[in-house]
């Protein structure tokens, strides 16, 4: 069964909650793997924003409340809302793309959860490496 997505709902300011990746992962390199991003990362990784604008726009922020973050980013995005294709593996999924400003690179997240104040989303995450990890995301949405 199809799970419901408000479309109209989404649009919003997203920060970090946590992520929790399918297997354990070694971040930081320090020899200990962990599920949780936090307990491989320090405050400016946590420090994420996805602001999500009602006209498809919006922007992806790490590291900009932190105080002194050496890997800041700010990056343009575009997002969407789509279903998964009938009869594909993603059959009655519902999916959260986030893309490049100009619309390259689409990136899919499936939508767990979506609540009045936050979003669970499941994808493909940095892991540290040059390589990516199954993980989900949740993210609270801000107020307005």
């Amino acid at each position: 069964m199809a799970q419901s997505v408000d479309k109209e709902a989404v649009p919003g300011i997203y920060v970090f909650k946590s992520l929790t990746f399918d297997d354990p992962v070694d971040i930081n390199r320090d020899g200990k793997s962990s599920r949780q991003f936090e307990a491989e990362t320090d405050a400016c990784a946590t420090d994420m924003v996805y602001e999500l604008n009602a006209d498809g726009t919006g922007k992806y922020t790490v590291g900009q409340q932190e105080k002194d973050c050496k890997n800041k980013q700010e990056r343009a995005i575009r997002w969407k809302i789509r279903n998964g294709k009938a009869g594909g593996p993603g059959a009655g999924k519902i999916y959260l793309v986030i893309s490049d400003a100009d619309g390259f690179d689409p990136t899919p997240f499936e939508i767990l959860k979506q609540a009045k104040n936050g979003l669970s989303i499941r994808g493909e995450f940095r892991d540290g490496s040059d390589s990516t990890a199954s993980a989900v995301l949740e993210l609270k949405k801000k107020k307005p």
